[in-house]
């Protein structure tokens, strides 16, 4: 039985999701398709859990193995000093979340699948003890993982002017 042409294969696997979607682009700027599979994954654990992957048709993949060499071989002559990418937007500070801030968004998905696991178990159990527990747990969870997804944002770097600090 042969291999459906149409069914999506693996081209390669980056490290974020970011440098999956810029081969991606890359690729279709070369006249492939492609697609990016996995990218939410590696931004929310770091690349822990696995790779982004970069997916083309199986028909084309012989074509995206000779657009990538292509890609590859242009982008190394890329004189990175020399690019203009215009001034940073006011207010476009980057967001990371520390390995900290990961462990605990995980610790609270983990307090609310217990609790929901409690209140099931104490649904089939008929225990309202049980049941009261989970909801407990649960909402406590919901609260704590609002309040971790919502930082404040970080302080905005002073206006200055192109000749220095005017202040009086």
């Amino acid at each position: 039985m042969t291999a459906d042409p149409e069914g999506l294969v693996v081209l390669t696997e980056a490290k974020t999701g970011f440098e999956a979607e810029t081969i991606a682009h890359s690729l279709e700027a070369q006249g492939v398709r492609a697609t990016v599979a996995d990218a939410m994954t590696t931004e929310l654990f770091s690349g822990a859990i696995g790779s982004a992957k970069v997916m083309v048709r199986r028909a084309d993949l012989d074509a995206a193995r000779n657009a990538l060499r292509a890609i590859k071989a242009e982008s190394v002559d890329i004189d990175w000093s020399e690019l203009d990418v215009g001034e940073p937007a006011e207010h476009s500070i980057e967001r990371k979340w520390s390995t900290r801030r990961r462990l605990v968004v995980v610790a609270i998905f983990g307090i609310g699948a217990l609790g929901l696991l409690l209140v099931f178990a104490g649904a089939n159990a008929d225990s309202a003890a049980t049941r009261a527990i989970g909801a407990v747990l649960f909402f406590a969870a919901a609260a704590m993982g609002f309040g971790t997804m919502i930082a404040p944002r970080p302080p905005q770097p002073p206006n200055r002017s192109p000749e220095g600090d005017q202040t009086k």
